[in-house]
């Protein structure tokens, strides 16, 4: 089909990937584009894009009042990728007791691992926050780890804590505090 031009801005007769290099720029192309239900295949060389999150919120109160690790919350995320690492995050969250010499420990675990004991650490925990003057108040507790987990099958990363001393209070919401824990499992592209 010959190319024709009708006069009125239009042109007829193109086959996709006709159109000579530069011929389209950023400023033709609509303001938005849906991609609903089509896939989008990025180039190589692309590491350390989002490629998902998943997100869990807490906001009940929690006593920890073990000398083992004990289930705070949990998420779940399947990599779409083995090569592609999990960055956990735990954001938030009130940690308060009122007594001396209480401490909360808290980890992640992927599974049944805690990722505490993995090759580069020799403890059972990744947080340790201890009290002062009788009391522990720690209004927002956040961190992260890296998980190179090597799969690509469903993965359920558990955020635990244990005490030492006696009970403490995760989440702790008073009538003048309100308190929500956000964990989050980002799968990051290699």
């Amino acid at each position: 089909m010959p190319i024709q031009i009708n006069g009125t801005g239009t042109i007829t007769g193109i086959t996709a990937g006709g159109y000579p290099d530069a011929t389209v720029t950023a400023d033709d192309l609509a303001a938005t584009l849906d991609l609903s239900g089509k896939t989008v295949t990025l180039p190589s060389g692309v590491g350390g894009s989002i490629l998902q999150v998943q997100v869990t919120e807490k906001t009940a109160d929690q006593e920890v009042d073990s000398s083992t690790h004990i289930d705070i919350m949990s998420v779940t995320i399947t990599p779409t990728s083995s090569s592609n690492p999990i960055l956990l995050l735990a954001l938030g969250g009130t940690i308060i007791t009122n007594a001396t010499n209480r401490a909360l420990r808290t980890t992640f675990f992927r599974g049944t691992t805690n990722l505490a004991t993995d090759d580069t650490n020799t403890s059972d925990y990744l947080t340790d926050y201890r009290g002062v003057n009788s009391e522990i108040l720690v209004p927002h507790c956040t961190f992260h780890y890296d998980d190179a987990h090597s799969s690509s099958s469903e993965l359920t990363y558990t955020y635990k804590g244990l005490s030492l001393g006696g009970g403490v209070w995760v989440n702790n919401t008073t009538p003048d505090r309100f308190s929500t824990i956000t964990l989050m499992a980002v799968e990051v592209a290699a």
